[in-house]
């Protein structure tokens, strides 16, 4: 067996194995870090932004802050996974919707030749997260000029010492094609890879859909370990017992803090927005439209109305807000005995439909 990381060495996991002969491709993220470099995107004309100052670099493309960051004023580009021969994979087994961000650039490469699979809230809500950045490129009013990257210093930001690795982000069109390619799996579907390995995905219990893999090639086991929780939360709990005794465990996305519990982080962000509310603020969370803040809105919503502040309301902005809120419901067989079990009353799992019917939560495309 043969293991080759073409990671970046952060959270952008990808892992090729060979195994009987059989290249198996595990996950396929880029380095979403490599966006923070880029001039903000918005579908309103902002001044601030408009004025910025020029860079003596690159007056038209690099713009300087106020606090002298300076800032690229062009298309987004990714880091993809370094050094991957698409021709030799034959398989892509993805663990969540986070591990995907460099799947486009992979599976529409015209030497790739394999199969992608993942379980379907991990397809839809990969998906969703995809679609979110090119409708913020699509939304802007203002059309960012092209660039050679080599031409970006490499004092403005870290990636751009790795100019040669530096892909613009794909288009709509891109992730269709792509997704269409991905095979959708269940937890402990068989799946065979030439009668040669085996693949299996088991309950990670991280997010809805997030899934561990074992692979077998005879009486050979590898366990690949991705994100997992074995926290109670709104997901199946994680399969532990099925990983044990593999010949080889390889793990990725590990915590730098695993004895850290997030109630207790949770709390103080719950006690930060009452006061915050309380004195008449506003609170700006940036994050994902989907994933693990959707299973938080119901605890903030109950937190805020222990404290007598159910009229405060709460704004999702997001190009997918729709499908977002939406898609949780959809994969109750996902989800925890408590909260599958509302499906058969029924009941949708999540409050997330009667907290808009009650004007609690709103959900807009874009900011006006």
């Amino acid at each position: 067996m043969k293991i080759t990381n073409h990671g970046n060495l952060d959270h952008s996991c990808c892992t090729v194995i060979k195994l009987n002969n059989v290249h198996i491709m595990l996950d396929c993220a880029a380095n979403v870090g490599s966006l923070t470099p880029y001039l903000p995107f918005s579908a309103l004309q902002i001044p601030r932004l408009d004025d910025l100052p020029p860079h003596h670099d690159l007056p038209d493309i690099l713009k300087r802050t106020h606090g002298n960051t300076v800032l690229v004023n062009t298309s987004l580009h990714l880091v993809p996974p370094k050094n991957v021969d698409v021709s030799i994979i034959d398989a892509i087994l993805i663990s969540n919707s986070s591990q995907l961000t460099a799947l486009p650039y992979i599976v529409t490469h015209p030497e790739f030749r394999g199969r992608v699979y993942a379980t379907e809230p991990c397809v839809a809500l990969g998906k969703l997260a995809l679609i979110a950045i090119c409708k913020y490129m699509e939304q802007c009013p203002t059309k960012r000029p092209k660039v050679d990257m080599s031409t970006i210093p490499s004092h403005v930001h870290p990636i751009f010492k790795t100019k040669t690795r530096l892909e613009e982000i794909y288009t709509a069109e891109n992730i269709d094609a792509c997704f269409s390619k991905i095979t959708p799996v269940r937890y402990n579907e068989e799946l065979e890879l030439f009668g040669l390995v085996e693949c299996v995905s088991i309950p990670a219990g991280h997010t809805i859909g997030s899934a561990n893999w074992i692979i077998r090639a005879g009486d050979y086991k590898v366990s690949y370990v991705s994100s997992s929780s074995k926290l109670t939360n709104t997901t199946l709990q994680m399969d532990v017992m099925s990983l044990a005794n593999p010949d080889v465990l390889i793990m990725s996305n590990l915590s730098l803090n695993p004895t850290f519990s997030p109630d207790n982080m949770l709390s103080e962000v719950c006690n930060m927005v009452i006061s915050t509310v309380k004195l008449g603020g506003n609170v700006l969370v940036p994050c994902h439209a989907s994933g693990v803040v959707l299973g938080l809105l119901e605890w903030l919503v109950e937190n805020l109305t222990k404290s007598n502040l159910s009229d405060v309301p709460i704004f999702i902005v997001s190009p997918v807000a729709d499908a977002a809120i939406a898609h949780p419901d959809i994969y109750g067989e996902w989800l925890n005995e408590t909260k599958r079990s509302k499906i058969y009353i029924p009941e949708l799992p999540f409050k997330h439909a009667q907290l808009i019917k009650s004007k609690r939560i709103f959900h807009f495309q874009q900011r006006s």
